[in-house]
């Protein structure tokens, strides 16, 4: 996953910044790649993803990879700007068409629904966005997400 750029830079800036500081932390504790991915249970090519800046990192992983490095917390209070940027990286990727559902009913267009309830969108805070997203990822299981 590419995690895209603005303008400022910021989306970039903030998985870049994130991937840095646990390296940094990573070689500092004297561990691989493997050696944390292992301890922190989640495979060697997300942290390598993850220090590229190239995956965006879960709340959860930065909690796990603060614990085993002994961070005092860096890596968690870093992760809060990290899930903005994928929020408004989310937002700029726009809607994904719909597949057409079951033979006889009517194949409704994402997008045609994501632009109706677009106001509302706009008008709720990003904690809340990000809150929905973590629900339905609770809802759908793993395997569906292609994890």
């Amino acid at each position: 996953m590419h995690t895209g750029s603005t303008t400022s830079g910021r989306t970039a800036d903030a998985a870049l910044r994130f991937g840095h500081e646990l390296r940094r932390w990573r070689t500092r504790a004297g561990l691989t790649q493997r050696e944390l991915a292992g301890r922190v249970r989640y495979s060697r090519e997300m942290i390598a993803a993850v220090e590229r800046g190239r995956r965006y990192p879960s709340q959860e992983l930065a909690r796990c990879c603060d614990e085993v490095l002994v961070t005092d917390g860096v890596l968690g209070r870093l992760w809060p700007l990290v899930e903005s940027a994928q929020v408004a990286a989310d937002r700029r990727r726009g809607p994904r068409t719909a597949r057409p559902g079951p033979a006889g009913s009517p194949a409704v267009e994402l997008s045609d629904w994501v632009e109706s309830i677009r106001p509302a969108i706009d008008a709720v805070a990003p904690e809340f966005i990000i809150r929905l997203r973590d629900l339905v990822n609770d809802l759908v299981p793993a395997a569906a997400r292609g994890s």
